[in-house]
């Protein structure tokens, strides 16, 4: 996803937007059933239902929230810089979910 953005953000052709739109965007269909349902797992079955509310609330705050965050960044930094500085935010949460991940789930299973 962040390559697909930096992608866009550093486009000089339509075609090469087109693919950074691809890349960023084409895992979303896959991604989103799997996050429902691992995020829906973590929590007992009367509580599933809160847990997919939670999930469905994290999308659309990330959309509300994603202009108050982009704009400050691309006045100050254009356009392209804003949209790098984006691309930043998914390899964050890479990182964090290599580094994290694998401990938690190993600690789920343990418990």
């Amino acid at each position: 996803m962040a390559i697909g953005i930096a992608m866009v953000a550093t486009a000089t052709t339509q075609w090469m937007t087109v693919l950074g739109v691809v890349l960023a965007g084409g895992p979303l269909g896959p991604m989103f059933p799997n996050f429902i349902a691992f995020f829906m797992s973590l929590g007992p079955p009367e509580m599933r239902g809160r847990a997919a509310g939670l999930f469905t609330m994290s999308i659309y705050g990330g959309q509300f929230l994603s202009p108050l965050i982009s704009a400050p960044l691309v006045a100050r930094f254009g356009l392209s810089g804003g949209m790098l500085g984006m691309a930043v935010l998914p390899s964050l949460g890479g990182v964090f979910v290599a580094m994290f991940g694998r401990q938690a789930t190993l600690a789920r299973r343990n418990a």
